[in-house]
């Protein structure tokens, strides 16, 4: 059986928030438009987009519509008839767009995003962007020309969940290159909540890295939640054990591995394509522990 790209993914809910403040104008502004409608040909029929605009306010353009071709050609009627405005209120802009993923009624099988496009220019009076809590979301945000505040949107990226920042060059305008790093983890879920659970057996553990992902702890286990994993996305984990003094060398059961995550995806995947994911991760998970228990088994007094 031959899967469709789109049948290897999560269907993704997105909300494009995109500035329409008053030094977006003129050149700026045809290039918006441009780039909207370029990311949004992107999109598959299990997708749903919303666009929010802002300037003094924000406000909703479009509900969330699936992406089918009525849907596309709707979207891009209202994307071109866009006109600038004289503020910049990137923070109304950004808690529109999280109203609207939080109403969601369909979420089962679906990841969710914000794409923010934006000269990060702020208006004198409006609140900081810094106020608005984007940890649970990934926030994705480009840079509209060389003149943009990068400080601003990077950091409102970097605060999200897995988002990223890049430019969009006015002047060379490359859209693959400003689209690329949005698009790796906007269309590219493989599954969602994956969670790593270690258990101690014949060791103690001391310390448990595995980067900023949040862990959890009992008096005999660790669990690791990655949240959700794009294709051909890696994660490094290290166990720090302390092991019971042995005379001779041997081998013993140091660790349980277990590994649970969610996929939900549309069109549902044959058993085998999740199953041989979940094998993948195990096998290389025990070895990897089988090979260390043997090797400090026979250096430890």
């Amino acid at each position: 059986m031959v899967l469709d790209k789109e049948e290897q993914r999560c269907g993704v809910d997105i909300v494009v928030v995109l500035d329409l403040g008053g030094f977006i104008h003129g050149k700026k502004l045809k290039k918006l438009k441009t780039w909207t409608n370029f990311f949004v040909k992107k999109l598959s029929p299990i997708d749903r987009l919303s666009i929010v605009t802002f300037s003094k306010n924000a406000g909703r353009l479009c509900p969330l519509t699936r992406m089918n071709e009525y849907g596309k050609d709707n979207v891009e009627l209202l994307i071109n008839k866009l006109k600038g405005d004289g503020y910049t209120n990137i923070t109304a802009g950004l808690q529109t767009a999280l109203n609207i993923l939080a109403q969601r009624r369909q979420k089962a099988g679906r990841t969710s995003a914000v794409l923010l496009m934006s000269d990060g220019k702020l208006t004198n009076g409006c609140d900081h962007p810094s106020t608005v809590d984007v940890s649970d979301v990934p926030v994705y945000t480009i840079g509209l020309g060389n003149d943009h505040d990068s400080q601003l949107l990077q950091d409102i990226a970097t605060r999200s969940y897995k988002g990223t920042y890049s430019i969009a060059d006015m002047e060379e305008w490359n859209l693959n290159i400003a689209f690329s790093s949005c698009q790796e983890g906007l269309l590219n879920v493989f599954v969602q909540d994956l969670q790593l659970t270690i258990t101690q057996l014949g060791s103690d553990i001391q310390d448990v890295r595995a980067g900023n992902y949040n862990q959890t702890r009992d008096n005999e286990s660790v669990t690791i939640s990655f949240g959700n994993v794009y294709n051909y996305e890696k994660f490094r984990t290290t166990v720090f054990l302390s092991l019971p003094a042995v005379k001779e060398q041997t081998a013993i059961d140091i660790l349980k591995v277990a590994l649970s995550y969610r996929y939900v995806p549309s069109i549902l995947l044959p058993l085998f394509y999740c199953k041989q994911f979940e094998s993948i991760v195990q096998n290389a998970l025990s070895n990897c522990y089988c090979l260390q228990a043997n090797r400090w088994a026979g250096f430890v007094n």
